[in-house]
This record gives structure tokens, sequence and C-alpha cells, in this order.
């Protein structure tokens, strides 16, 4: 069975991708932020999939990244966006994203 950790501070985002997520049979699990992603995994956790929300405030998620992947984390990190700029997404696909996805809201 495939596992998602869901790192976002809008629960509403959470709620979101955990549901899409679980209709494709998807185990998933929440952090608040990157810091708790980063425990999460220091702890022993593992999962195929990251989806990392790129716009919250408690930590720099570049940062988080590179040190998921100076962990040897190879399981796929997406980054997630509301904001769409190029540099940022370069950025943050050299900090060791797999893909970057950017969503808005109507």
């Amino acid at each position: 069975k495939l596992t998602a950790l869901i790192v976002d501070d809008d629960i509403v985002v959470q709620m979101v991708y955990k549901t899409l997520l679980r209709k494709f049979g998807v185990e998933t699990h929440e952090a608040k932020n990157s810091q708790d992603a980063l425990l999460a995994h220091h702890n022993g956790a593992c999962f195929d999939l990251t989806m990392m929300d790129l716009d919250m405030l408690v930590t720099n998620d570049r940062q988080a990244t590179k040190e998921l992947r100076n962990m040897h984390i190879d399981s796929l990190i997406v980054g997630m966006t509301s904001r769409e700029k190029e540099e940022e997404e370069k950025l943050f696909m050299n900090a060791g994203l797999d893909y970057y996805y950017y969503y808005y809201y109507y």
C-alpha cells in the first residue's frame, strides 16, 4: 500500500489532498509544517510521496527539502504552491523536489 505525507499548514488543503489520495487507496498522514515532516522522518517514518506546501510560515521549505535529501530520503517530493513564480520553482527544484505543482483558488 502506498503512503503519503501531506505537509501543509492549511487544514482545508490537507483535507482536499487527503480525500483525493484516499480515493486511489493511498494511506495518508499529515504534518502541519516541514519541521514536523523532518521530525517524522528522523523518527523512522517512511513515505512513498511527500506533498510539501512551499508557502508555510514556520520553516524554510527549501531547506527542509534539502535536509530530506541529505537524509537519503529518495521518495517522491512534490512542492505545492498557490504562487506562480518561475524563479521560486527553479530554487525549489534545485533543493531536491521531483515536481513543482502550482494551484490557484477562484
